[in-house]
């Protein structure tokens, strides 16, 4: 039987608002084919754009890990044209695991979510580097005095604001019930689960490199003491 639209009121369509926009508007839409043909294409266009930067950074992060003896050194290989095909290769398997967890796996973690992690574990971590980098080398950087004090009290107002934001974020979706739905997709556990695991799984990655570049020789520790936080 053809659905129409109010077999989906707001409050009941069987996704979270949270979870796409563009899905959940989809449902509101489904008699209507022109409608619905050009959400789905505009869908593509926006997944296909962000998925190639996001594809980009992921594969640098691995390149630098791998530089800095953190990850094996294969995958900072490049074919003749600079392409890091090995590593694409990892990131494209990460990812692939990733959404079969969130499309068929059962696991649920929200754009908000999702931001909420890149605002505490990448974010914060870029405006405490700059603070510590002013403060470690603030004398061999051509700057003055002045800007390296204002550099300082920006980047300390700048994680304060990043912090309460995602503690906001983060315990109002406990206490809100609706907005909980946004947050966490009526799934906290898996939210809350992927914060703890990113500086866990990071912990035990750093250490156990530690110990296998040791015995091989190598100071993992020279790349971070060397190199600015920056």
């Amino acid at each position: 039987m053809p659905l129409n639209c109010k077999d989906f009121p707001i409050n009941a369509i069987p996704i979270s608002f949270s979870e796409g926009f563009i899905i959940w508007a989809s449902i509101m839409v489904y008699n209507n084919p022109t409608l619905l043909t050009v959400l789905a294409i505009t869908n593509f266009l926006a997944e296909f754009a962000i998925n190639a930067i996001l594809m980009a950074l992921a594969t640098r992060v691995v390149l630098a890990m791998s530089f800095d003896r953190l990850l094996p050194e294969f995958l900072s290989a490049v074919t003749t044209k600079g392409i890091p095909l090995i590593a694409s290769i990892v990131i494209t398997v990460i990812t692939a695991i990733w959404t079969y967890a969130q499309s068929l796996g059962g696991f649920s973690i929200t754009p908000i979510g999702i931001i909420t992690l890149i605002v505490i574990y990448q974010m914060v971590p870029a405006t405490l580097s700059s603070i510590f980098m002013v403060i470690r080398r603030g004398n061999t950087i051509n700057i003055t005095r002045s800007d390296r004090i204002k550099i300082i009290i920006m980047g300390i107002i700048a994680t304060i604001d990043l912090l309460a934001s995602a503690i906001i974020v983060l315990a109002y979706g406990f206490v809100n019930p609706i907005y909980s739905s946004f947050v966490f997709a009526g799934n906290s556990l898996d939210t809350i689960s992927t914060l703890l695991l990113i500086p866990v799984g990071g912990t035990l990655l750093y250490f156990t490199a530690l110990k296998i570049r040791e015995r091989q020789g190598i100071n993992v520790t020279l790349a971070f003491k060397e190199i600015p936080p920056e």
